[in-house]
């Protein structure tokens, strides 16, 4: 779980050094779904 929050952090320094928008855009959606997959994984060890 560290590991996966580390390689998030640093996927999302690299999209805030990028400057080409569509791959700034992917990059944004591709992350938006690790944290709601992340939320997911967390609320169903807890129930």
């Amino acid at each position: 779980m560290l590991y996966y929050a580390v390689s998030v952090y640093y996927h999302l320094k690299h999209i805030l050094k990028s400057s080409n928008q569509l791959l700034s855009a992917l990059s944004a959606a591709f992350f938006i779904l690790c944290v709601d997959f992340c939320r997911c994984r967390i609320l169903s060890c807890y129930q």
